[in-house]
């Protein structure tokens, strides 16, 4: 066999591996890279003892003139509830969170405890480490904006 022919031999050889090897490094890359999914998943710990909470909302990518402030430990105590109930949210990895437009902060004594907002279809709640979205029914964001006392 000559030199030429050996070569042509290897190149058709190497040739027929590359797109068998190049395939089994995308799978294996794809199940590493956690492609399958695209968001991750996470809990924030639950809101207890809250004192106050600022309510904010927001029209147009405008802030209102003032905030709403909540100080009143039955009202709190619904919210409190309420938030707790949507803790488990997800973090979207192939796009940015959406900013909500309604947003109920709650601090015990000034510190940050956590807090949760609605938009046109989510809840996005946020805590000291962690923070993210959920889908939300027409209902829950009706029960929010009672919960706060939104105008209508």
């Amino acid at each position: 066999m000559s030199i030429l022919a050996k070569r042509r031999h290897n190149v058709i050889e190497y040739g027929s591996l590359v797109p068998k090897t190049y395939i089994l490094v995308l799978a294996i890359a794809a199940v590493l890279s956690g492609c399958h999914s695209s968001e991750r998943s996470g809990i924030c710990v639950p809101i207890r003892g809250a004192t106050r909470v600022v309510v904010h909302v927001t029209s147009d990518g405008t802030a209102t003139a003032s905030d709403l402030i909540i100080t009143d430990p039955e009202r709190i105590h619904q919210l409190i509830a309420f938030a707790n109930t949507y803790r488990q949210v997800s973090q979207p990895r192939t796009y940015t969170m959406p900013y909500p437009q309604i947003t109920a902060t709650f601090y015990e004594q000034g510190k940050f405890v956590g807090t949760i907002g609605s938009g046109p279809n989510y809840f996005f709640v946020g805590c000291r480490h962690w923070q993210g979205i959920r889908r939300a029914t027409d209902a829950e964001l009706r029960d929010f904006k009672r919960l706060i006392r939104y105008p209508k």
